[in-house]
């Protein structure tokens, strides 16, 4: 092997070395993910859907009416979440299927869950789901039953709701 072969053979052997070698002091950590602009190519686990739970009742607490509803947000994948967002609540007038089973605006409750301790106050872990304890003064509409919205508005996002038919107490 002559002195400019050896020398050409180095360097090749040089550049093949800084192609695959890494310094370890630097961070290697920077892949094609971190530099993708679409935010949408990783799954986040968030809620879009809700339902009300079939234990939804009116209950006498205390010589007041209580509306106990408790509901469950649910990710893309089906399963429960918590979630940060604005709980509102309808109460509405029960009326025949024929008119769209629903009818006047008899009660509105809003339950804000944006903060650890109001998650902490309503989330049940063992369910997996929100509590609220809606209280009312008009122990008749107990009585002749009524029809329950619930809307989400998640602090981004879409807002999405369920009804439910509450029988009478």
């Amino acid at each position: 092997m002559n002195i400019a072969s050896a020398k050409y053979s180095c360097l090749a052997i040089l550049i093949l070395m800084s192609l695959g070698c890494v310094n370890k002091g630097t961070d290697n950590t920077n892949t094609a993910l971190d530099n993708r602009s679409d935010e949408s190519f990783v799954w986040q686990s968030k809620p879009v859907a809700i339902r009300i739970y079939p234990s939804t009742r009116f209950r006498k607490s205390e010589n007041q009416i209580v509306l106990e509803t408790r509901v469950e947000l649910f990710d893309e994948m089906g399963d429960s979440v918590k979630g940060a967002g604005m709980f509102a609540f309808e109460l509405l007038e029960a009326v025949s299927s024929t008119s769209g089973g629903a009818g006047t605006q008899l009660y509105t409750w809003n339950a804000e869950l944006l903060t650890l301790e109001s998650q902490r106050q309503h989330y049940d872990p063992i369910s997996r789901g929100y509590l609220f304890q809606l209280k009312m003064h008009d122990q008749q509409i107990a009585q002749q039953g009524a029809v329950l919205r619930v809307v989400y508005s998640p602090h981004t996002g879409k807002r999405f709701s369920s009804e439910m038919q509450i029988l009478p107490h």
